[in-house]
């Protein structure tokens, strides 16, 4: 179906959830890629079932988001990073993708990392209480882990 209507998102996602219940990682990004290189092309501009346009720009972002939980529920940070990286790759200034990485590296021990994520987070977004916060806590952390700041 996705060759025949390829600005149909929801084939794009069904495909994908199918994948996802079938256990198959890789097939279902592979899926989600599909779809977030066609969001390029069509520019945004998708179709949903009896070809109906997508009102909600934000639905491809959301099931991402959707699937990287999953993964973290999961407590598989391989499968979330690569979902992760592929979704920045597409779209490396989504807000929600770099904290998601900032998270990933926060739940490795990277907190450098995290750090350098929150902070361009926080670019793209910098009323955001949520990354204000996480960026506090983890100065925090690193200050606590660090003997010179001690006293």
């Amino acid at each position: 179906g996705i060759e025949k209507c390829p600005n149909r998102l929801d084939l794009y996602l069904g495909l994908a959830s199918f994948y996802l219940y079938c256990d198959q990682s890789d097939n279902m990004l592979s899926t989600l890629e599909r779809a977030m290189c066609h969001e390029r092309k069509n520019k945004g501009r998708w179709l949903w079932t009896m070809d109906e346009p997508v009102s909600e720009k934000s639905i491809l972002v959301l099931r991402v988001q959707e699937d990287y939980a999953r993964y973290i529920e999961a407590e598989n940070l391989e499968g979330a990073e690569t979902l992760t990286k592929l979704a920045l790759k597409y779209y490396p200034t989504q807000c929600e993708y770099i904290n998601n990485m900032a998270v990933i590296r926060y739940m490795q021990e990277d907190y450098a990392g995290a750090m350098s994520y929150f902070k361009m987070a926080l670019q793209q977004n910098p009323d955001d209480e949520i990354i204000q916060g996480n960026i506090q806590y983890l100065e925090q952390l690193i200050n606590a882990g660090n003997p010179e700041n001690e006293q």
